[in-house]
């Protein structure tokens, strides 16, 4: 259980961590420098999504807490006010609204607990792409 934790935890971190530089290699060639008071907080909300017991470690115990123990996430941050998350369940496993509004419900009380913007996150249940 830990090891699946750790393998999710790694996966999404390693995501988020190259959409970030890649973003930040974009923004360097098309827009002048962001401050250091910027990207402290830029440093912040990164953190406070992928630290330990942060907010993505979070929802991943409460995932499995409903029995959802065999899931990968894959996030993309576009922006503090555009997150996407995909939820990928396996193949054999049915897509199906309830399980939609499930997962989506985990993540509302989560963006809660985190003082988040709720309308920031856009969250989908899906299977892996063939």
């Amino acid at each position: 259980m830990i090891k699946g934790k750790l393998i999710s935890l790694t996966v999404v971190l390693l995501l988020l961590t190259t959409v970030f530089i890649y973003v930040q290699g974009v923004e360097k060639a098309s827009v002048p420098q962001i401050s250091q008071e910027q990207q402290r907080e830029i440093d912040d909300f990164l953190s406070l999504l992928q630290e330990e017991d942060g907010f993505f470690d979070q929802v991943g115990e409460e995932l499995k807490k409903v029995g959802y123990n065999n899931f990968q996430t894959v996030g993309m941050i576009y922006s503090k006010e555009d997150i996407r998350i995909q939820m990928i369940i396996p193949r054999t496993e049915e897509v199906t609204e309830q399980k939609q509004e499930e997962v989506n419900q985990i993540y509302h009380e989560m963006i809660s607990k985190f003082n988040l913007d709720p309308n920031t996150f856009k969250v989908e249940v899906s299977h892996p792409e063939k």
